[in-house]
């Protein structure tokens, strides 16, 4: 393959950023450009050299052999088949300036290297057999996870452990899909041992049903869930928004419609994120920046899992109350009973609430766990591990499992074992999407450029 090359730290101002080369062509590269005790291509492999970086292509000045210096580094050498694209890999370790890394990455690329494209690092080293597309997709599951239980959740998977159920699942299938092609192949043998046959099904469908009970909590704890905060005008929307995530980020202030823009933030539920979003309200308004607002507000409520429903205490429910609570129809309503310290009535109430009620006071940050604790009631948990957290995955073991059931119907009917078996070649087509097995070149293209460039 071509040797191809990226930044692969986050562009600005750091202590170390990183230029990563792959490919057949990456240590002669670097021989050019790199000035130390050793020449790279003489480097013994997974060693780490001191030097500069030197342009090849520029001298100091006119009628001077000596090229000008770009940084000192540390030159990572790392030779195939050992490395995480299986191909001889070098990683220049630089100081974190943007200006410095485009320059390495310039002279790099006209060194000989070709600029990497989105995951292409990570697609190679699924392409060369390193690992499969659910490790692959766990790369880039890490470095966006939010919370702990999300970092957990991704590296269980980049181990193998969704590779290693989907492989026992599998086997169990091949096994079944054996025991039906002897008995078509070689009928004179005996028949079907269906007792077996019917045993594997139901072991497989069992694992399968597993995987996919607990896909759900997963999924939360990978993409979390969305609640926006909704309210009349100078209920206290914002004073919310900054209790739950411990910070000023929104600006709070006495006048009504101080928020004419979305803000949003993260905080953690039981290892689940969870992105709170403050909106503007919803109102009436002849001002066009107050119109765009509103908009941006019914757009997050249409993207929300939940919608946090701030009442002024003091005022009780409003009839524009009754009419914004329109709005949040079938999504998890949580509602905020805002500025208790200001009622003597601790027991106010809002009769024939459909919705659990937390009394607080936002800007004495008073009771704000109770908030969380209501949140914690619509936290998907599981008890086991889990292990799928993707759509995709889910959606091709629901596939799997229904050609399971659909080729255990066939077995109870008696049908010919051609038709079991057709069908659990399509379970089989299903589980390999998992891993990368079978799956179409345009969806396998489109996983890898969801990654940043450099991964």
């Amino acid at each position: 393959m071509d040797t191809i090359a990226a930044i692969s730290t986050p562009l600005g101002e750091g202590g170390i950023g990183i230029v990563r080369i792959s490919g057949d062509d990456a240590i002669r590269i670097v021989d050019k450009m790199f000035k130390g005790s050793i020449l790279p291509s003489k480097a013994p492999t997974h060693t780490i050299h001191y030097g500069k970086i030197i342009d090849p292509t520029n001298s100091l000045s006119a009628g001077r052999q000596e090229k000008q210096e770009i940084d000192e580094v540390l030159l990572m050498i790392m030779r195939a088949p050992h490395t995480y694209t299986r191909e001889d890999t070098v990683e220049i370790n630089t100081h974190g300036g943007i200006a410095v890394l485009k320059k390495i990455l310039e002279v790099v690329l006209a060194s000989g290297a070709r600029l990497a494209q989105r995951g292409e690092f990570t697609k190679r080293a699924f392409l060369s057999g390193r690992i499969d597309l659910s490790q692959a997709e766990a790369v880039i599951d890490i470095i966006r996870a939010k919370t702990e239980k999300g970092v957990s959740l991704a590296f269980s998977q980049l181990e193998g452990r969704l590779k290693d159920k989907t492989n026992e699942i599998k086997e169990m299938l091949i096994q079944t899909k054996s025991l039906l092609e002897l008995s078509i192949d070689f009928p004179e043998q005996g028949k079907l041992d269906s007792k077996r046959v019917k045993k594997l099904l139901g072991q497989a469908e069992t694992k399968i049903s597993r995987l996919i009970q607990n896909g759900e909590a997963g999924r939360m704890i990978r993409e979390g869930m969305i609640f926006s905060i909704l309210g009349r005008p100078n209920v206290g929307k914002s004073s919310l928004f900054n209790a739950l995530l411990l910070e000023d980020k929104a600006i709070v202030t006495p006048y009504p419609g101080t928020t004419r823009d979305i803000i949003e933030g993260w905080i953690s539920v039981d290892g689940v994120p969870v992105k709170i979003v403050d909106t503007a309200g919803i109102r009436d308004t002849d001002n066009p920046i107050e119109q765009e607002g509103v908009a941006r507000t019914k757009k997050a409520l249409k993207d929300s899992f939940g919608v946090f429903y701030v009442i002024d205490k003091t005022q009780g429910i409003t009839d524009k109350d009754k009419e914004m609570l329109k709005f949040t129809e079938g999504k998890k309503v949580i509602g905020i009973l805002n500025k208790q310290d200001l009622v003597q009535n601790s027991e106010f109430r809002i009769q024939n609430s459909e919705f659990p009620l937390v009394s607080i006071s936002a800007l004495k940050m008073e009771n704000i766990d109770g908030v969380i604790d209501a949140l914690r009631d619509f936290v998907v948990t599981s008890n086991e591990v889990p292990i799928v957290s993707k759509e995709r995955h889910l959606d091709a073991l629901k596939r799997t499992k229904k050609a399971i059931k659909v080729s255990s119907r066939a077995l109870a009917k008696n049908l010919t074992p051609e038709i079991i078996s057709y069908e659990l070649a399509f379970a089989l087509r299903s589980l390999g999407e998992i891993t990368g097995e079978v799956l179409p070149t345009e969806i396998l293209n489109k996983i890898f450029e969801d990654f940043c460039i450099g991964k």
